[in-house]
């Protein structure tokens, strides 16, 4: 199969006995789990197509916030980073970065959690779960940048959010091999990694690539969209997946920059945010794009 498989049908449209076993359950068990549900549901659409509009709403959000310059001195919150002195640009560099490894390991615990055999079987025989973590992952993200100002509402916020959006990347990874979820977060962080350290000593300005990006997370929401109700062909779903690596890792270089630009030294938090939904997206599309390879 070349993508998990909807509930109640696979993904692609190929006959659910060809599903292999969900790590060590019988072939049996987890066809009667394709069976059940919501029928033309594919999980991993749903997730891509959430995670790509958190994306676009979350750096909407701060993006839209007035320039520093535009902004009268007498309302003015804070300044933003790029206009600080060199050991608060670093000291608020560690606190986005910190924030995000906490975020990564509570979503890499709950993931590794959900695709234990039990807790797989139970996520996809009920497929109202990932849809609740998807409603509550958006909820909690306006109560993100509504506190991001308001310590410590806004860690804990950000954690309820971690925590849906864990939900639901663990639900989707439930329905693939483990051995292609680590290969997967694997080659996500090596690419996170090196994207991040090359924004760090290069020159180039990314910001004019803002526009060029922000369409193509639209057409991405709109094939999720599409490929929740009308499965999309093998080589189909392999060109949005690749098309979806290129967009999120031209976010990870354009996000680098602007959190530095745009924010102020007190909304560590919006940052570190809008990487992690970078980092979430990446690493969807990277397993789709190495479930396609590892089934031809």
């Amino acid at each position: 199969m070349s993508s998990p498989p909807k509930y109640g049908a696979t993904h692609g449209g190929e006959d659910a006995t060809a599903s292999e076993p969900l790590l060590g359950q019988s072939s049996t068990s987890q066809q009667q789990r394709q069976q059940k549900g919501i029928a033309g549901l594919g999980p991993d659409d749903l997730a891509a197509a959430a995670l790509a509009a958190q994306a676009s709403t979350s750096r909407n959000a701060w993006m839209n916030q007035p320039a520093e310059d535009d902004i009268p001195d007498d309302f003015k919150v804070g300044v933003v980073v790029a206009d600080c002195d060199p050991a608060i640009r670093r000291a608020f560099i560690r606190k986005v970065y910190a924030i995000l490894l906490c975020q990564v390991g509570l979503t890499a615990v709950v993931s590794g959690a959900l695709m234990l055999p039990a807790p797989a079987a139970y996520v996809q025989d009920n497929p109202w779960i990932i849809i609740v973590s998807i409603i509550c992952s958006f909820i909690s993200l306006f109560g993100v940048y509504w506190k991001r100002h308001n310590y410590p509402a806004n860690m804990l916020v950000l954690a309820a959010f971690t925590f849906f959006e864990s939900i639901m990347i663990g639900t989707v990874c439930s329905f693939y091999e483990a051995k292609t979820v680590l290969q997967a977060l694997i080659i996500t962080v090596g690419v996170f990694v090196g994207l991040t350290l090359f924004t760090f000593q290069t020159k180039l300005d990314f910001s004019s690539f803002g526009p060029f990006l922000f369409g193509g997370v639209m057409g991405l929401i709109a094939a999720g969209i599409v490929g929740i109700f009308i499965p999309y062909s093998r080589t189909l779903d392999l060109v949005i997946a690749c098309i979806g690596v290129v967009i999120f890792s031209g976010f990870v270089l354009y996000d680098t920059q602007m959190i530095m630009k745009r924010l102020s030294v007190d909304e560590a938090i919006l940052g570190s945010l809008s990487l992690y939904l970078d980092l979430l997206n990446l690493f969807l599309y990277i397993l789709r794009i190495l479930n396609n390879s590892n089934n031809d």
